[in-house]
This record gives C-alpha cells, structure tokens and sequence, in this order.
C-alpha cells in the first residue's frame, strides 16, 4: 500500500474516533454551569416569595371577609 494512502486512511480513523468519543470532563464548574446554578436558585427563591405573599393575600381577604360578615350583623340589645 503507498504511503500516502496509509496516511490518509490512519488519518481518517483517528478523525473519527476523536470526533465520537466524548470530550473528558472537567474537574470544575465552568462559568456557564454557575450561572445556571444560581438562576435556578432565584427563581426557586421567586417562587418561594410569590407562594408566600399569596398566602398572606389570602389570609387577608379572609380576615376581611369576617370582618365585613361581622358588621352587616345586626346587634342584639
């Protein structure tokens, strides 16, 4: 076989096994997984926050509620 040919063809085998294996992973976070990280974190911190102020919300409409029930009673004497 001619020597450019081995060539080439050891050239192709080595191309395609780089390109199919997976490149090796890194002992550390990159900046990209940080910040995903941390938009995670904030946006379950503003699910958090929007959960409790609709629970006080709520909370408030039923005192309200009672309050107002209470007033239209007629009182007894």
């Amino acid at each position: 076989m001619r020597p450019i040919i081995k060539f080439m063809l050891w050239s192709t085998v080595v191309f395609v096994c780089t390109s199919v294996l997976p490149p090796p992973a890194s002992a550390q976070q990159s900046g990209t997984a940080v910040e995903d990280r941390r938009e995670r974190e904030w946006q379950r911190g503003a699910m958090r926050r929007d959960e409790d102020f609709q629970r006080r919300q709520s909370a408030l409409r039923m005192l309200v509620d009672k309050q107002a029930g209470r007033r239209d009673e007629p009182t007894k004497t």
